[in-house]
């Protein structure tokens, strides 16, 4: 199923433990699994790589797992993020739920203390530099802009204490989910590039004791 899919179309790609999800031009989805999962996911993780078509009439440019690395987060060009199980043996099941953001998303993430009985949250930057964090309640979803002027937001990144990390121009900022605070800023150094030319920014919590 894979020989007809042209890695030369890859658009996004996102990993953990046991599968890298990557996305190809239209909006085709190939699953592959690197190991068999122990836990709750361990009777649905798949053998053998898969390929389905994810809901999506543009082209997906970010994906993100949540805690449990079953339920995928994927954003495209229109403005529309899609989240469903991947771990489900029906490829055919629309997806557990779409979000019309309207603006083309850039990056995504989902927050990693999510439970069974509470999903984790989502925070996504738009093309207008724009970032929004999506957090569960009482009373259901609450949608909030944390950073509206910094500049290209290009990786954004949840840290196991609900704190979440993202890059912009000015550098790296954190804000405290819980306390709906922003915490830090790690300035960018003097003298590196920004705009044409510079590389896009990586986010990636290192937590080992």
């Amino acid at each position: 199923a894979h020989a007809s899919v042209s890695t030369s179309a890859r658009t996004a790609c996102v990993a953990d433990g046991a599968y890298i999800i990557t996305a190809y031009l239209p909006h085709v989805v190939c699953a592959y699994a690197c190991e068999r999962r122990t836990g709750a996911c361990a009777p649905h993780a798949p053998a053998l790589s898969r390929v389905w078509a994810l809901d999506h009439a543009a082209r997906v440019s970010s994906l993100a797992f949540d805690a449990s690395s079953c339920v995928l987060a994927s954003g495209d060009d229109a403005g529309v993020i899609v989240i469903r199980n991947v771990r489900d043996d029906d490829d055919d099941d629309p997806p557990q739920e779409r979000i019309a953001h309207g603006v083309a998303i850039v990056a995504l993430a989902r927050e990693r203390s999510g439970t069974k009985r509470r999903s984790s949250g989502l925070a996504w930057s738009d093309v207008h530099g724009t970032l929004t964090l999506r957090t569960n309640g009482i009373l259901g979803h609450k949608h909030v802009v944390i950073d509206t002027n910094s500049g290209a937001i290009d990786a954004i990144a949840f840290g196991s204490r609900n704190v979440l990390a993202w890059s912009c121009d000015v550098g790296v900022k954190l804000y405290d989910v819980g306390r709906e605070a922003k915490i830090a800023l790690v300035e960018r150094p003097r003298g590196s590039p920004l705009g044409i030319g510079a590389r896009s920014a990586h986010v990636v919590w290192n937590e080992r004791g």
